[in-house]
């Protein structure tokens, strides 16, 4: 399995994995509930576990980050600002590492391309 296919197949468990956990927010004493959400983390670990196999035969990274709704709507500009600040983030620690560490922030083109999450 290429580590495209791993990513997709983490990305449809993780859906699923969350719409169990929605549901039980409702329903929280549904049992059948209860043993879907328990299959499901499962087929998302071990999907977890081939992606991440996958990338480390590539010699890839892989960084998890969560958005963690704390109301029922958030604003996009509130999510975009805050996915901006971490490819920053994770540019300026890229650099450092590879470069070394800088006084002031100043990246070239192939660095922030490098560190791109896209």
């Amino acid at each position: 399995m290429n580590r495209f296919s791993a990513l997709q197949q983490v990305r449809e468990h993780q859906a699923i994995v969350t719409k169990y956990e929605l549901a039980l927010q409702k329903s929280p004493e549904d049992r059948k509930l209860h043993i879907g959400l328990k299959g499901a983390a499962k087929r998302l670990e071990r999907s977890q576990a081939l992606l991440y196999h996958s990338a480390s035969e590539k010699q890839l990274d892989i960084v998890n980050y969560r958005i963690v709704r704390y109301r029922e709507d958030y604003p996009a500009l509130s999510v975009s600002e805050s996915i901006t600040a971490f490819q920053n983030a994770f540019i300026a620690v890229s650099d450092a590492v590879i470069n070394g560490p800088k006084d002031r922030a100043s990246y070239n083109r192939d660095a922030v391309e490098q560190a791109s999450l896209g």
